[in-house]
C-alpha cells in the first residue's frame, strides 16, 4: 500500500517521504513508474494517489490484507475547522475515495471491511509552548526562531507534550527540567506524568515524563513564543481543531467474526476484535475488544 506516514517535517520532500515509509515492492510496482511517467508526487493530493495505487494493486493480484488511511478530511477539519465549505468538500472526496477502493476491492461475504473513522476532533482551546519554560531556565538554547541545543525538551505529540533530556545529563538537570513543567502546569490545564520506562527514548535522550492538557490542547515546539496562549495567538495560531484523546473509535464492520452493529473502543480495541475475527489469538493482549456502540451511533 502507499506510505501511511505523511508527515514531511522529516523529509525534503514527499518523494524521499514515500520511498522512506514503503516497501521496496511498493516503490517498483507503483511509486517508480508514476515518477517515470512524470508524475510529481507533491502535487497529487495524498488520498488520491492512495485510491488510485489501492485498487490498482487490488486489480492485479488476490490481496489478503489491505489497509488503507485517508487523511484528506483530517488535515483540512485542522485547518480550517469545522462546518466550512472546504470540510464539505473534503467529506465528498473522501467518500470518493473510499467508493474507488470498496470497488475495487468487491467484497464477498466472506471478506471482512472495517471502517474507522479518526479521532473525533475537538476545538482548539489552549496553545501551550513548554519549551519557553524550559528556555528560560536555561535548560535550551535558541537561534532566532530556531533551536540550537538543548538538555531538555518536550517534544509535541499531538495532544501531549513529550519530555526528552539527554542521557548524559545529571539527575539535577532532570529534576530542573520536571520543576520548570510543573511550574507552567499549575497556572494552566497541564498534568505531569512521569514515565519510568522511557530509556533510549532516542539514540540522545531518555523520556522522563508526559505533559497532557485537557481536549483542545495543542502543543509548540518552539520555544521563542510565549509559553501560554488562550484561543488565538497572531503569531502562532495553530491548527484550528486537535484530536481528542479521550474519545472512542466508532467502527463500522461487516464479515464473518465480526460486530453487525457498530462498535467503539480504542485502537488496541479494535485490533484484539480483528484478530478474533480471523481465528489470530493475541495472548498478551491488554485489551478487551471493541464493544457495542449503539448509543453513540444514534447521537
Amino acid at each position: 500500500m502507499p506510505p501511511l506516514v505523511e508527515d514531511l517535517r522529516h523529509y525534503r520532500n514527499r518523494w524521499d517521504m514515500a520511498v522512506s515509509t514503503s516497501s521496496p515492492r511498493m516503490i517498483q510496482e507503483h511509486l517508480e513508474p508514476r515518477r517515470e511517467a512524470g508524475v510529481q508526487l507533491s502535487q497529487v493530493p495524498p488520498d488520491d494517489l492512495v485510491a488510485e495505487i489501492a485498487a490498482e494493486a487490488l486489480g492485479r493480484r488476490h490481496i489478503d490484507l489491505l489497509a488503507a488511511r485517508l487523511s484528506g478530511l483530517g488535515a483540512v477539519q485542522r485547518a480550517s475547522g469545522p462546518d466550512t465549505a472546504a470540510v464539505q468538500r473534503a467529506m465528498l472526496d473522501t467518500t470518493e475515495a473510499l467508493e474507488q477502493i470498496i470497488t475495487a476491492f468487491s467484497p464477498t461475504e466472506e471478506d471482512r471491511v472495517l471502517l474507522v473513522p479518526g479521532r473525533p476532533l475537538v476545538r482548539t482551546a489552549l496553545l501551550v509552548h513548554p519549551n519557553a519554560a524550559l528556555a528560560a531556565h536555561g535548560l535550551l538554547r535558541t537561534e532566532g526562531p530556531r533551536l540550537a541545543d538543548f538538555r531538555a525538551l518536550v517534544w509535541p505529540d499531538g495532544p501531549r507534550g513529550v519530555v526528552h533530556v539527554r542521557r548524559e545529563e545529571s539527575s539535577t538537570v532532570r529534576e530542573a527540567a520536571l520543576a520548570a513543567l510543573r511550574e507552567l502546569g499549575a497556572h494552566v490545564r497541564l498534568s505531569l506524568r512521569l514515565v519510568e520506562d522511557g530509556v533510549g527514548a532516542t539514540e540522545q535522550t531518555d523520556v522522563i515524563a508526559v505533559l497532557e492538557g485537557s481536549p483542545g490542547t495543542v502543543f509548540g515546539l518552539s520555544a521563542t513564543h510565549r509559553a501560554l496562549v488562550e484561543g488565538d495567538d497572531p503569531y502562532y495560531a495553530g491548527p484550528l481543531m486537535v484530536s481528542d484523546p479521550s474519545a472512542a473509535a466508532v467502527a463500522l464492520a461487516r464479515g464473518p467474526g465480526l460486530p453487525s452493529t457498530p462498535v467503539a473502543g480504542s485502537w488496541a480495541d479494535l485490533g484484539v476484535t480483528l484478530a478474533r475475527a480471523i481465528g489470530v489469538e493475541l495472548p498478551g493482549a491488554t485489551a478487551e475488544g471493541m464493544r457495542a456502540a449503539a448509543a453513540v451511533a444514534k447521537h
